[in-house]
């Protein structure tokens, strides 16, 4: 194919008054970017932001670097070699002054001159490459969410899915859609109930929500979804929805009610005292052993219920506040062994007084939940026990008479003073010794005598 020789002249009157941007350029060398500026238009300088009068003769490389590598010049020389058109696929320049994405064509004119028409399709470009990253985005929200979202056209009888319900479903990407494919992922016993769901929605044309579940490769997932109905002149035209993934939240939630029933279990079933306690002081609940501790039946435990421990006046008498803020702080808590009487505080609780309503308690109290907990662990028994082991063992120091405390090995394992006192032996001395120590033969029978009848 020939050329006969373009005049620049006829060509500038022509392309001025299009709206492409229209250059035409000359080759000068053996180079492949040995091309200048011949002739441009006016869309032309507004696109590459430049004046014609200064680039005319002009390098094109010189002024615009970057199109070196967006394969323009590959074009020219393709064009000016085969005397056919050349196209190039949308590109971008962008040399940091310029950003222009354009569709352009390459037209020999002769044997030298090249004419490049250019559309600017930035507005379009930069569209499309928002609404790409926007969707792009909204996949990766969806695989955080585990929530896909899916549309049926029944006009067209289209149904599409996105890639996270394709995901959620156990299937291929390129699985194509349809109701019989998600029917079969969905669980035998759920499928009945999801075909009527759906046909209500249909019949009713609007849409709701619903859950259910599937079962993948012996796995159950459960999901929850929603849709909504879009009518045009009464018509049903199209559904939307999304589904969920809601499987770990089912879980959690089962978990959470087989832990909640453990602790029923051993808070019903304890046979050590426990209270729960609000951020406030007061007794959020009371298991039946709380109310034992004070001989009332366990049923009983739930008049304990909404007390106020910081308005109980034997708590505070017996300095007991400190305790309870230290637990509602965060710490644990032991308290020593007191005597609370129920009846003081409590009169309803005990039917009107009447009764020994009164316990010594030994309680730990550690933080719980949103407020405390507390063991109380009925001590009277102990108590009272060490309390008269107390008055026996003043009374016997108090003693005249020598007294020795033998095991059943007739091992000494205690004596009084006065045993000290009548035998001269300590009680360091005596313990762990047979009472035969005392009949050491240094002393006449007469003295043994007398020994042994102040001797208990």
């Amino acid at each position: 194919m020939t050329h006969d020789t373009v005049s620049l002249d006829v060509m500038a009157a022509a392309i001025e008054a299009f709206p492409e941007g229209i250059v035409v350029i000359e080759k000068t060398g053996p180079e492949k970017t040995d091309f200048v500026f011949a002739l441009m238009n006016e869309a032309f300088e507004r696109i590459g932001r430049t004046n014609r009068d200064l680039l005319l003769r002009e390098r094109v490389a010189d002024h615009f670097p970057m199109l070196i590598e967006t394969g323009y010049f590959d074009r020219c020389t393709a064009a000016l070699e085969t005397a056919e058109p050349q196209t190039l696929e949308p590109t971008l320049y962008d040399d940091g002054r310029i950003r222009v994405w354009t569709r352009t064509t390459y037209t020999p004119l002769d044997a030298t001159h090249v004419m490049i028409t250019g559309l600017d399709i930035t507005d379009a470009m930069e569209s499309l490459t928002a609404q790409s990253a926007l969707i792009e985005r909204m996949r990766r929200v969806e695989r955080l969410a585990k929530v896909g979202s899916w549309r049926w056209d029944l006009t067209q009888d289209n149904l599409e899915w996105s890639s996270e319900v394709k995901r959620i479903y156990g299937l291929d990407p390129d699985a194509t859609p349809s109701y019989e494919l998600e029917r079969e992922v969905i669980h035998p016993d759920d499928r009945a109930e999801r075909d009527a769901i759906a046909e209500q929605w249909m019949s009713a044309k609007q849409g709701g929500s619903h859950e259910y579940r599937l079962l993948i490769d012996g796995r159950v997932r459960h999901i929850r979804g929603v849709a909504e109905a879009v009518t045009r002149d009464g018509e049903l035209v199209e559904m939307t929805g999304a589904i969920q993934d809601i499987s770990e939240v089912v879980d959690a939630h089962q978990q959470r009610l087989e832990a909640e029933s453990k602790f029923h279990t051993l808070f019903d079933t304890s046979p050590v005292g426990v209270l729960l306690i609000a951020s406030d002081g007061t007794i959020k609940a009371a298991n039946g052993a709380t109310a034992e501790l004070f001989g009332l039946p366990a049923e009983a435990s739930s008049m304990l219920e909404g007390h106020n421990l910081f308005d109980d006046t034997q708590i505070l008498d017996l300095g007991l506040r400190w305790h309870v803020e230290r637990a509602l702080a965060g710490e644990t808590v032991h308290v020593p062994p007191h005597r609370y009487d129920l009846a003081q505080t409590m009169p309803a609780a005990v039917g009107g007084g009447g009764g020994d309503h009164a316990r010594w308690m030994e309680i730990t109290m550690f933080p719980f939940d949103d407020g405390a907990a507390a063991f109380a662990r009925d001590v009277t028994l102990p108590h009272l026990a060490r309390q008269q082991l107390k008055k026996a063992s003043a009374i016997i120091d108090s003693m005249s008479n020598g007294l020795v405390v033998t095991d059943t090995e007739g091992t000494i394992i205690d004596v009084n003073p006065a045993f000290s006192e009548i035998t001269g032996y300590t009680r360091e001395e005596a313990i762990g010794s047979n009472p035969r120590l005392l009949k050491s033969g240094e002393h006449d029978a007469r003295f043994y005598e007398r020994m042994w009848r102040d001797l208990i």
